[in-house]
């Protein structure tokens, strides 16, 4: 997960899983404002295993409410 306002960094393909060819699915997330919304989405993602390579791409769309600490933790769970 990659946010301009979590003030991370934004891995590249290569550098998550090692070979961009690996990648074979992008899962981009809109969020305004909504951050429980945004959690209970990322949690359902998160359990996914057997399945294709994927990124998890969190859009926010200029919130007014700076993301919480809760939120921007899950850029650790999605690299």
């Amino acid at each position: 997960m990659c946010h301009p306002t979590f003030n991370l960094e934004c891995p590249t393909v290569e550098s998550a899983f090692g070979d961009e060819s690996l990648l074979e699915l992008s899962i981009v997330v809109a969020a305004y404002n909504d951050w429980l919304a945004l959690e209970s989405c990322l949690g359902s993602i998160a359990p996914q295993a057997n399945g294709p390579r994927f990124e998890v791409v969190v859009i926010d769309d200029g919130s007014d409410i700076t993301a919480p600490e809760r939120i921007r933790q899950w850029a650790r769970h999605f690299p």
